[in-house]
């Protein structure tokens, strides 16, 4: 299964490309028009073979406050899981 979100912030627009085997991520694509602070690929990679749960997103999300510039880590979640913030 494949899931494709994209929001646009005021930090920039933010698509999350994930495929998932049995509800787990396979694989990640994080891009856009943002200005990333820090390696993506790290973040993608811890990604890979978690369940597609908001709290373990959210989890790998806390202290990454400054991982994409002007997009709060609340709001890098809502993109994986639709437009809940």
């Amino acid at each position: 299964m494949t899931i494709k979100r994209v929001q646009q912030f005021e930090g920039g627009q933010l698509e999350v490309q994930l495929s998932l085997v049995n509800g787990r991520i396979h694989a990640c694509e994080l891009t856009g028009d943002f200005f990333a602070l820090e390696d993506l690929e790290d973040f993608k990679a811890i990604l890979i073979g978690l369940p597609y749960e908001r709290a373990e997103i959210a989890r790998l999300l806390e202290g990454r406050d400054g991982m994409i510039y002007r997009m709060s880590p609340a709001e890098i979640l809502a993109c994986f899981f639709k437009s809940e913030r």
